[in-house]
This record gives C-alpha cells, sequence and structure tokens, in this order.
C-alpha cells in the first residue's frame, strides 16, 4: 500500500510536468480558442452548418467514465434523442457505470468494458474487441462525450460518417463536427452544461442550465430489494444516505471528522436514521446508530435507496451526483481536487462546503506538499454550524 502510494505521488509529479509543457506549447492555439469561445458565448451563436444524419441515424456515446460523468452525460443525451426521436442510441461505457445508463431507457444497447491501467495511471481501452458486442452496426455518427484527452485515441478507431468531438488544441483531429466547449474562455461551464455544449453540435440547439434535466429512472423490483437489504422486515421511515469515502486521499474528508459530523448531527435530528453506503473495499466506521451497508448493495440497489432518501450527505463522488440526479438534497464536504463551477453537485437542494486554500483546484491524486489542507482544515466545527443552517 504504501509504495503504491509513493508511486502515485511520483507520477502524479511528472505527470503536472508534462500538462505544463503541454500548456505552454499550445499556449498560442488556446488564446485563439478563448477568443472564439467569446463569440460561442453569445446567445445569436449558431454553427455554419450541421451534419445531414438523417431521421434514424445510429448514433455511438463514447463515454467510459465514472458514476458522476455518467450522471451528468444523460441530460445531454436525453436531450439528443429529443432532437432526433428517431435515433438509435449506443453507448460504449465502463462495466460499472453500465447500470445507470441501462435505467435512463435511452439506449438501444449499453456496452460496458474493462479499463486497464498502464503505470498505474494511464488507462486504456481496448475499442476494437468492444466494437464487435454492436453486432455490426454501421454508426452514422460517434460523439466523444468528454472534455480531456484521454481515450481519444481509441475514439479515433471508431468508424462513423460524422466524429463529433470537443475543440481543443490536445484532439489530433481532421473532423468538422468539433463542438465548442466552455472550458478554456471566460467562463468555466458545469461538466453537465459541457456535455450539452458536445451534443449541440449535432442539435444545433443552444441549451441553457434549465435543459439540465433527467429521464424518470426505470427501476425493477429487484433493484427495490435495497430497502429490505437495508431495513429488513420493518418500514424504514425518513432516513439519511452518508457516503464518507473516495478513491483518493485528496477527495477523502478525514474519517475522525466524519465519524464526529455523523454523531453530532444524530444527536440533533433522532427521527432519521442514518444508513452509510460504499464499496467492498472501503472500512467499517463502527458508529453507533448507523446502518452500514458498505459493499452489500449493487449499483442500482443503491440508486434506488437513494431515491427513497430523505437527505444526501457526503464527499465529492458518484452517488452524490446522482443523489442529485434524483432531486434529493444534498450536503457535500468538497476538498481543493477540481474546480467547484465544474464539478460542484448539480441541483437546487444542494449545499457545496470547502475551504479556501492556495493550492485548491490541483486535479492531483495524492497531496505529499500541503498534507491536504484543503480537507483537514475543514473540521466539524466549521462544517457542522453551516450543514445545521441548511438543515434548517
Amino acid at each position: 500500500m504504501a509504495e503504491g502510494a509513493v508511486a502515485i505521488k511520483v507520477i502524479d509529479f511528472f505527470l503536472q510536468l508534462a500538462k505544463r509543457a503541454e500548456r505552454a506549447y499550445f499556449s498560442r492555439n488556446y488564446v485563439a480558442l478563448a477568443k472564439e469561445l467569446d463569440t460561442f458565448e453569445r446567445p445569436d451563436f449558431q454553427y455554419p452548418n450541421l451534419p445531414d444524419l438523417g431521421l434514424t441515424p445510429a448514433i455511438l456515446i463514447f463515454k467510459p467514465d465514472d458514476i458522476g460523468d455518467a450522471v451528468y452525460a444523460i441530460p445531454a443525451i436525453a436531450r439528443l434523442k429529443e432532437a432526433i426521436p428517431g435515433a438509435r442510441i449506443y453507448i460504449v461505457c465502463q462495466k460499472k457505470t453500465a447500470p445507470i445508463y441501462e435505467l435512463s431507457g435511452l439506449f438501444e444497447k449499453v456496452v460496458g468494458v474493462d479499463i486497464t491501467a498502464r503505470f498505474i495511471r494511464f488507462q486504456h481501452v481496448e475499442i476494437k474487441k468492444t466494437l464487435e458486442a454492436f453486432g455490426g452496426v454501421k454508426f452514422d455518427a460517434a460523439i466523444f462525450l468528454r472534455s480531456y484527452p484521454a481515450f481519444f485515441r481509441a475514439f479515433s478507431e471508431i468508424p462513423a460518417v460524422v466524429k463529433v468531438h470537443p475543440k481543443d488544441p490536445r484532439f489530433h483531429s481532421a473532423s468538422r463536427w468539433q463542438a465548442y466547449v466552455s472550458l478554456w474562455g471566460k467562463r468555466r461551464a458545469h461538466q453537465a452544461e459541457q456535455m450539452l455544449q458536445i451534443v449541440g453540435r449535432i442539435t444545433g440547439k443552444r441549451y441553457t442550465p434549465a435543459d439540465v434535466t433527467w429521464p424518470e429512472f426505470q427501476w425493477q423490483e429487484a433493484d427495490k430489494l435495497a430497502i429490505s437489504k437495508t431495513f429488513g422486515e420493518e418500514l424504514p421511515g425518513e432516513f439519511v444516505v452518508v457516503h464518507p469515502f473516495a478513491r483518493f486521499e485528496t477527495r477523502r474528508y478525514p474519517y475522525e471528522y466524519w465519524k464526529e459530523v455523523i454523531t453530532d448531527l444524530q444527536k440533533k435530528h433522532p427521527g432519521y436514521r442514518w444508513v452509510i453506503i460504499g464499496g467492498k473495499e472501503d472500512p467499517a466506521l463502527n458508529l453507533p446508530g448507523t446502518i452500514e451497508m458498505q459493499g452489500k448493495l449493487k449499483l442500482r440497489e443503491t440508486g434506488y435507496l437513494l431515491s427513497r432518501a430523505k437527505l444526501f450527505v457526503g464527499n465529492e463522488s458518484g452517488p452524490g451526483h446522482w443523489a442529485a440526479a434524483l432531486g434529493k438534497p444534498v450536503i457535500t464536504l468538497l476538498s481543493g481536487h477540481s474546480h467547484e463551477s465544474e464539478w460542484g453537485v448539480w441541483g437546487r437542494q444542494k449545499l457545496n462546503l470547502r475551504m479556501n486554500v492556495p493550492c485548491q483546484n490541483c486535479y492531483l491524486r495524492a497531496c505529499p506538499k500541503y498534507k491536504v489542507r484543503c480537507l483537514t482544515e475543514m473540521t466539524p466545527d466549521v462544517v457542522l454550524p453551516a450543514i445545521q443552517g441548511f438543515l434548517n
């Protein structure tokens, strides 16, 4: 474990150097792109041409990302389906996120893939074998529904008449159908808006935050077993779901802080039951008065449990984004890992708590220099008054 942590820190260090060198190399391109984005942000902007896909095109979405990314891709795909009602939409995603897409009811076929890691940090998708799972479908269009270049080489191997992806100097492509994404200009759009902007390159529509809506998730009876697995035969009453875990230290609010926060909230809100969710690898917290379900629920069951909850509390992670998409009030303890404007929880009933530190928006998985100050300085006595005010 210690050796793995050291390796992550070393690889992250050199990766940051490489990113800075890449940014310097493309600096002129980014200046030009920022000027183009100023024009794109005007409400009267229209693309000079749109692809002609016909009435029933086969469209492949390429989205091999994590749970939060999957949640924020669905509104864009739903708007695409609305704009082209006859479209047959397919998706390549990670195996673990496939249930989310299946529950949306938007797809002809969902194909989950294994992501293999090279040198711990760099990930790879075997795209040729993946495409065989679609049974020879010829795609009229393929959409790279991502704002960063990882996996773009795999996407470039997809045979499609129209290739849609963000306009970015790092994307080596001759495609005519490159989309402006509000990422490098004056405004950094939320991830959900960025996905809408990419889809807008096909639909020709200008989307607004009001277009970030989700279809009804199509729960099956097997998904509803989450309630009996969690509470047994008794009626659950009102309950709060807590997700205090994260893969990397730069997103992980300290467990000792979580224990204090949860214990305090239990005392002040005795009418709620408290359910802790997580994966098999997540440790037991052994908190009195909580129901610990780490590793005991399938992803679909977790989604149904979230849909029945009164409130969600957790780190910035996939379950929190999904809870917000399900219309639940969400309290998130954000680290300085990423931009809040881009990755803060979406929704009306939300509380994003964050410390202002000079090193924020680092996108690192380990923090050897500042010892995760963005989280360790956000002590329970800092966050509890804010949480109580939100709950009141």
